[in-house]
């Protein structure tokens, strides 16, 4: 395992602890390698949570590792691949944040299906004060997701963006109690139904092609006839008409 990351897997729930605290959990190239490597070998698990441990997000880019350079820009190759896992893999990936998460660690929050912070939380992408532009794949990403106001908050100004602000532009999905975003990532992966895999997998996909503007219907709608008729929908079907306590909730 390489230093810096703390994997463990209870309950078929994958935890990715980002733990450097020294240097507030800074991500160095041979981390978003092996975030890349566990993502993409978690297909089995029931959800991924991504978390910094120490009260802290993550710092970002580890700038001992930055040379200013064009050689810098394997930084970003690394950081795209990790994001890109994230996207990639069936299983729902959830982004527990508490403390600072700053520069190319919002890229790999962002990147997570669901955004859970803490009240502490807050998010920053200082690039134009290291005088940098910012990868512009990244910039891309933001640009599909966040309005323009934030966008420039975050890009042109490099301005700190509160939990509370976050969750009004969309850079988290909910707001928790500080010290408990982690918890509420534990409760939302309990939760999830056990989906037939391909439902799951194919929704995930779907999603992710909307995102990048890559919609052909006639694709989707085969894809959905073909599951309306799979045996997991069968399966499913019948254990949701069973009576359960829980029915009408």
């Amino acid at each position: 395992m390489t230093a810096g990351l703390k994997i463990t897997q209870t309950n078929d729930v994958l935890r990715i602890g980002i733990s450097v605290p020294d240097r507030r959990n800074a991500l160095s190239r041979a981390m978003l390698r092996e975030i890349r490597s566990t993502v993409d070998q978690s297909r089995d698990a029931h959800a991924v949570l991504l978390t910094g441990n120490h009260e802290t997000f993550s710092a970002g880019a580890d700038l001992h590792e930055l040379t200013g350079t064009a050689a810098d820009a394997t930084f970003d190759d690394t950081l795209t691949a990790a994001c890109e896992a994230i996207r990639a893999t069936p299983v729902p990936v959830i982004a527990a944040i508490e403390g600072a998460c700053i520069g190319a660690a919002v890229e790999l929050a962002l990147s997570c299906d669901m955004t859970i912070g803490g009240e502490s939380a807050w998010l920053r992408v200082p690039a134009i004060r290291l005088g940098l532009l910012y990868n512009p794949r990244g910039i891309e990403r933001f640009h599909r997701r966040l309005d323009r106001a934030t966008i420039s908050r975050l890009l042109l100004f490099g301005l700190r963006c509160t939990a509370s602000e976050a969750v009004r532009a969309g850079l988290l999905a909910e707001v928790v109690s500080t010290g408990t975003a982690l918890a509420r990532a534990e409760q939302l992966a309990a939760e999830l139904p056990p989906a037939p895999r391909p439902a799951l997998a194919h929704t995930k996909e779907l999603l992710a092609a909307l995102d990048e503007g890559r919609f052909d219907e006639s694709h989707w709608q085969a894809i959905r006839t073909g599951l309306l008729e799979s045996p997991e929908r069968t399966s499913a079907l019948a254990q949701a008409r069973q009576p359960s306590e829980a029915a009408g909730q």
